[in-house]
């Protein structure tokens, strides 16, 4: 019967006598080679292990080391050849030791291993001992990169222990504020900074295990910084590490641009107070000539007058047409701009829109007609001003790129029977060269 303990082992141990026969075999070797105990005990160790034709050389083996284990305290290990049961093939090691002389029956103990689990420990070992490698040249690579990031930005990497000292701490940052690592080190951050109650304030935050960010001033520099706090094994905070940006440049960048915006706004402010106050100026003499011309035109309409009476109103229409628009772009940029509907006549519009452009064209020696399909006076809502600035101003453009020939404006209204709306369709034609060819 096997002593209890040796069934708790988690190795293969065999106890034989004298001439090899087996009298201890544990749970362990029951597992690792297949035969229970009851079937092993009393038989010859080289019988149940190997074959015919192994049979006598490691029997022989065995027997020498036996013999030499009565006379050695250091054990011997040999390889014996593959076992094949049960379709398994295993490599063992033998190792022999001599048994107490008060043992029962026990001349030595042998200890079997199975080979290939111990090559298959080996293999995992190379390659964990592979990956560490890797790993630990990854880390060097990584601190390579640290040190050239802390060595040029302008950053501070700090990390504080528990009493708030400074355990660690680098940086290029560290000259503007003429520290180094060497004297900081050590040192805690209540006596270094008594007087800087920001610093202490975010200090003590840190401290406290908050994970945050915040904006400081030290030494005329501005600085962003992230604190993250550290623990130890049991949960509680052992410091905390800190990244500090000196920011510096941005913010000054920051101001200049703020200043620029503010001097765009006021240059921008300036030119529509401009645009405004000359068009309010310009607009009360026009609409003096415009009364005068109106006063001339019933008072002396002669054939010769009247020609002349209407072209000094079209022109300071038009003048006053352009003041408009000077005051729709203030308006616009103010925010103020809006249209106003109303009931307006079509045909009027028509009539004072074609009045000025045929002036205008006859300056030019160009002709200009107008074709429409207004029979009946027209009466349609909306704003008739914005409308007429629009046909004004692309009447304006084909004036101006029109040297030769003439310049048409064609209104079609249609609108459907029994329906109270309509459609209007402007179209300006005109002689001039239009679009140039690309590349010409």
């Amino acid at each position: 019967m096997n002593p209890p303990f040796l069934d708790m082992l988690p190795m293969a141990i065999i106890g034989v006598d004298i001439h090899g026969t087996i009298r201890v075999w544990n749970t362990y070797t029951h597992q690792l080679l297949g035969w229970p105990a009851s079937e092993a005990t009393g038989k010859s160790f080289d019988e149940l292990l190997f074959d015919e034709q192994g049979r006598m050389t490691q029997r022989q083996l065995i027997y020498e080391l036996l013999l030499e284990a009565e006379h050695s305290t250091q054990p011997d290990w040999v390889l014996l050849p593959t076992l094949h049961r049960n379709g398994r093939s295993m490599t063992l090691e033998l190792q022999v030791r001599r048994g107490e002389p008060d043992g029962p029956d026990v001349h030595g103990w042998l200890f079997l291993s199975d080979k290939r689990e111990a090559m298959d420990e080996k293999t995992e070992w190379v390659r964990l001992h592979a990956e560490l490698v890797n790993t630990y040249e990854a880390l060097k690579q990584h601190n390579r990169q640290l040190d050239t990031v802390l060595a040029n930005a302008p950053v501070i990497l700090i990390e504080l222990d528990c009493h708030g000292c400074f355990r660690f701490a680098d940086g290029a940052g560290l000259q503007a504020l003429g520290l180094s690592p060497e004297f900081l080190h050590g040192k805690p951050v209540e006596t270094l900074y008594a007087a800087e109650s920001s610093i202490l304030d975010l200090h003590r935050r840190a401290m406290q295990g908050e994970t945050f960010s915040a904006e400081n001033q030290q030494g005329g520099n501005a600085y962003l910084s992230h604190f993250s706090p550290l623990y130890n094994t049991q949960g509680q905070v052992d410091g905390y590490t800190a990244v500090i940006n000196d920011i510096t440049p941005l913010k000054q960048a920051e101001a200049e641009l703020r200043a620029a915006q503010a001097r765009l706004a006021e240059s921008l402010h300036a030119r529509e107070q401009f645009l405004a106050h000359i068009s309010h100026e310009l607009r009360n003499p026009l609409l003096g000539i415009l009364g005068i011309a109106e006063q001339l035109q019933q008072s002396h309409p002669g054939p010769g007058n009247t020609d002349m009476i209407q072209a000094l109103s079209a022109q300071a229409q038009f003048m006053q047409r352009l003041v408009e628009d000077l005051l729709t772009i203030t308006k616009l940029k103010s925010g103020a701009f809006s249209v106003k509907p109303q009931t307006f006549e079509l045909n009027r519009s028509l009539e004072r829109v074609a009045q000025w452009a045929s002036i205008q064209a006859e300056h030019k020696g160009l002709s200009f007609q107008v074709t429409h399909n207004l029979h009946t006076p027209v009466h349609c809502w909306g704003d008739a001003v914005r409308m007429e600035q629009i046909l004004l101003n692309i009447l304006q453009n084909a004036l101006r790129y029109t040297q030769t020939g003439g310049i048409g404006l064609q209104l079609e209204f249609h609108q459907p029977e029994g329906q109270t709306h309509g459609e209007l369709k402007w179209t300006v034609k005109d002689t001039g060269q239009g679009f140039l060819p690309h590349g010409s």
